[in-house]
């Protein structure tokens, strides 16, 4: 049993390892090539491509429950 945690805690680690640097590399990238203008450009692109893509999800009417 404790083997077992041992192992989804490695795993668990390794991921969290791999994302966060995968996430860093893309705004890191843009900023050195294109300056904190680019990496500025960046957030606002993404924070309104999220919030189309959010409006698409907004339920306005309430659904009745059953």
């Amino acid at each position: 049993m404790k083997m077992k945690f041992i192992i989804i805690f490695f795993i668990f680690s390794l991921y969290s390892f791999l994302i966060t640097n995968c996430i860093r590399m893309g705004p890191g990238y843009i900023v050195d090539k294109y300056g904190w203008n680019g990496g500025f450009l960046l957030l606002i692109i993404c924070s309104t491509l999220a919030t189309i893509l959010f409006a698409f999800t907004w339920n306005v009417i309430a659904r009745e429950e059953k």
